[in-house]
């Protein structure tokens, strides 16, 4: 499988996991879209979601949750722990 493939699947298991938290659609998870103001997430449902991702072997240590402020930081920071 090619990067931008594996990219795709990350991206699909991470926002049906995140669809499921909140209790949307995965369709409905824009990469731009803010957690706080667009996915109606409060600081604490944010971090439990990180943690979450865990369970499903994401590697959630390199994300500096003060960065966090739309769907697409958090895949570009995981992401980035891969790497």
């Amino acid at each position: 499988m090619n990067k931008p493939d594996e990219g795709n699947k990350l991206r699909s298991v991470i926002a049906k996991s995140l669809a499921e938290h909140i209790g949307v659609e995965a369709d409905d998870i824009k990469d731009d879209d803010f957690f706080f103001d667009d996915l109606h997430m409060n600081p604490t449902e944010l971090s439990d979601f990180v943690h979450e991702l865990e369970t499903l072997s994401i590697d959630t240590t390199k994300i500096d949750m003060e960065e966090l402020e739309t769907f697409e930081d958090l895949l570009d920071q995981i992401s980035q722990g891969e790497s």
